[in-house]
Parts: C-alpha cells; sequence; structure tokens
C-alpha cells in the first residue's frame, strides 16, 4: 500500500499532463476551424436548397465586388449588390452565430440582395475547404457558397 501512495503524485502529475495536452490540442482544432474562413474576403457564387437539388447561381466568378463577406476579428462585413452589411459574429467549432447585423439602404433591396442578407442573418454553421465556404441556413437545408478572392 505505501508503494502505491508514493507513486499516487506520480500518476497523478502524468494523467494532468496528458490532459492538458489533450485540451490544448483541442483548442488548437478549434482555433484552426475560425482561422480558416477570417480575415479573408469571400465571395458569393451560390444558393444551394439541399432539400429542393437546386441551384441558382448568382453571378460570375470573376466579378468578385458583389456579394461578398469578410469575418474579421469579431465582425462581419459584406456587400450585397449595391449596399452594405455590417455585424457581429462568433465560432464555436463549426458552428456561426451571426447577430447585430445591419444593412444600409441606398437603394431597396431587390429579391437576390434580400435573400443574400437574410440567410447571412440566419446562418448557423459553416463547411470549408482551401477555396471554398459554404454557410448554412435554414436549418442546415440551405446554403450559401463561396469562393475565396485572392485579394492583393
Amino acid at each position: 500500500m505505501d508503494k502505491i501512495l508514493k507513486k499516487l503524485p506520480i500518476v497523478a502529475t502524468v494523467a494532468l499532463l496528458m490532459a492538458g495536452a489533450f485540451l490544448f490540442a483541442g483548442c488548437e482544432k478549434e482555433k484552426k476551424k475560425s482561422d480558416d474562413i477570417t480575415n479573408v474576403k469571400w465571395h458569393l457564387t451560390k444558393f444551394v436548397d439541399e432539400t429542393n437539388h437546386k441551384e441558382d447561381v448568382l453571378i460570375p466568378a470573376d466579378d468578385t465586388h458583389l456579394f461578398w463577406i469578410k469575418l474579421c476579428d469579431d465582425t462581419l462585413k459584406g456587400f450585397g449588390q449595391v449596399n452594405e452589411m455590417v455585424g457581429c459574429y462568433t465560432i464555436s467549432g463549426f458552428k456561426i452565430y451571426i447577430s447585430d447585423l445591419c444593412c444600409t439602404k441606398i437603394y431597396p433591396l431587390n429579391s437576390y440582395e434580400q435573400d443574400f442578407f437574410s440567410a447571412i442573418r440566419s446562418a448557423c454553421a459553416f463547411k470549408t475547404s482551401k477555396k471554398m465556404l459554404q454557410l448554412y441556413y435554414n436549418d442546415n437545408k440551405k446554403y450559401l457558397q463561396f469562393e475565396k478572392v485572392n485579394e492583393p
């Protein structure tokens, strides 16, 4: 019994170190998920409705000054066709929460712009690859597909 009690502090220390390493590795993975989409300009290429198997292609991929978003720090910035938007966001894993989204109203919103701002406002999750972002909304039944814009 004395041998076990003498080894207990060593076992406890090793267990704490292993738990700390596991938690640290988990934090790095969480950070990486958000790093994949932040500080990058994302250009909208299409609306996708998975329930009805429908894709609505918006504008040519080379027209990157319309329909875009950029996530920096805790702020989401974006642009529709003629109006800008700004709001706050937080990321947890592959979940995204967007709040306090405000839009300018330079011109009345057309249907694409209205749908775009509405989808951004209700976004709840995302998937990403090196050059693509899918921002899910409507209970993950629909998503906006974006391509990364290479800025100078």
